[in-house]
């Protein structure tokens, strides 16, 4: 496997799942005004990895609450 080869296999099949991987890890731990809003989230980027995972960042990131950082 030549070096070109290896790139497009991670431009096109890795990164999009580490976005989708993201996408995971912040709906389990964001937190959503109720417990139902989350699990739909989850339900969405996981059953539909790559485009569940930009609706969630266009959409679903603007329901989670804000956390203090203290």
């Amino acid at each position: 496997m030549n070096i070109v080869n290896l790139t497009i296999f991670l431009v096109i099949l890795i990164l999009p799942m580490l976005f989708t991987f993201w996408a995971i890890r912040d709906v389990a731990y964001g937190q959503f005004p109720t417990l139902q809003t989350k699990y739909i989230w989850l339900v969405v980027v996981t059953l539909l990895p790559v485009v569940g995972a930009l609706v969630y960042l266009v959409a679903g990131r603007s329901q989670r609450r804000a956390t203090p950082t203290s």
